[in-house]
């Protein structure tokens, strides 16, 4: 693996290996896969958990998940999904309407009745530090950690689709799929390191009930808003994912951001953010109408970005530079007035 920090892939003439390692124990393995083609395809002795690959009838708690493997022609390998209400991309729409994809529940609490009746052979799930599955583990089945949320760097996730590649029957075309990917990426980044002047201050997000939960500076969107050439406001935070801050820490912190970009499942407006509070009118993007809203419920975000980040790349580097328009950007859109 040339970027991901957290997997270990090896193939082996009939079969692969694949080691999830620990993000919460450096140096540790949270599991290990033996992928085999066909059963006895490895040898006895190899420790690890066996998978059937390609794998059949799955079902899976990431929409992102599913997408890949519909990019791959995979998608039978899937007949469940939790939190499907927020699976965007037309192809997941149109599988869910069709019960090609049956929607399983909510992702904190899925419904285990729901995907035991599917049958199914193998569960792809997040873990969680010091967290196990709850009831999944009750089903039997192989459960794939799926870490790849913990990874640093975008092309460090994005690498996992050889993994997955291999889990769908799919090693040669998911490798392809990510050298592409990894070319794109490099590719804008060039550009984007080309850009004259000073890099625009930029902040993240809005408050979600008592906490404004930004990302890290370790995290993936911190890496991408610097490679497309932002000054990101709060890059020296030493976390990665979401990290909660208070209302009075993101405004000193952010006091001179010019761009403000804010990722929510809902259709934010000028006039609804101070309404909400007041205060969001101290920040300069709000004052000079420079805040550009994605709204994941009409934007396959999370259906796409985990592996394929040069496409949020592109709206950032056309942001960066100054050339974004509505028609243009896959993602974000300037925020409406009311």
């Amino acid at each position: 693996m040339a970027h991901a920090e957290w997997l270990r892939l090896s193939d082996r003439g009939g079969y692969s290996v694949a080691e999830v390692l620990d993000p919460w124990h450096p140096g540790a393995v949270l599991c290990r896969y033996v992928l085999e083609p066909r059963p006895g395809a490895a040898p006895d002795s190899l420790a690890g958990t066996r998978v059937a690959v390609p794998i059949r009838r799955a079902v899976s708690g990431i929409s992102a998940h599913v997408a890949l493997a519909y990019r791959l022609r995979a998608g039978h390998c899937f007949a469940g999904l939790t939190d499907a209400a927020y699976a965007i991309s037309p192809v997941l729409r149109r599988a869910l309407a069709e019960g090609r994809l049956a929607d399983c529940g909510d992702g904190m609490s899925p419904d285990i009745e729901a995907i035991a009746a599917l049958r199914p052979t193998a569960l792809l799930l997040s873990p969680y530090a010091g967290g196990g599955y709850g009831a999944a583990e009750s089903l039997g089945v192989p459960i794939i950690a799926c870490a790849d949320y913990m990874e640093a760097t975008p092309l460090g996730r994005a690498e996992w689709v050889r993994f997955y590649g291999r889990l769908y029957g799919r090693a040669a075309e998911a490798d392809s799929i990510f050298r592409e990917e990894e070319r794109k990426y490099r590719g804008i980044c060039e550009k984007c390191r080309g850009i004259p002047g000073p890099a625009p201050r930029l902040m993240a997000d809005c408050p979600t009930g008592d906490a404004w939960y930004v990302p890290g500076g370790h995290s993936c969107m911190a890496r991408m808003f610097a490679d497309a050439g932002f000054d990101y406001a709060f890059a020296g935070i030493p976390q990665g994912g979401g990290v909660p801050l208070s209302f009075e820490t993101v405004a000193t912190t952010a006091h001179d951001a010019g761009v403000w970009l804010i990722r929510t499942p809902a259709s934010l407006t000028y006039a609804t953010l101070l309404a909400q509070d007041r205060r969001h009118g101290r920040f300069p993007a709000l004052r000079r109408r420079n805040v550009w809203l994605c709204n994941t419920l009409r934007r396959p975000y999370h259906d796409e970005v985990p592996f394929a980040p040069s496409l949020l790349l592109a709206d950032l580097a056309a942001l960066r530079r100054g050339t974004a328009r509505p028609d243009t950007l896959r993602y974000f859109e300037p925020m409406a007035e009311e």
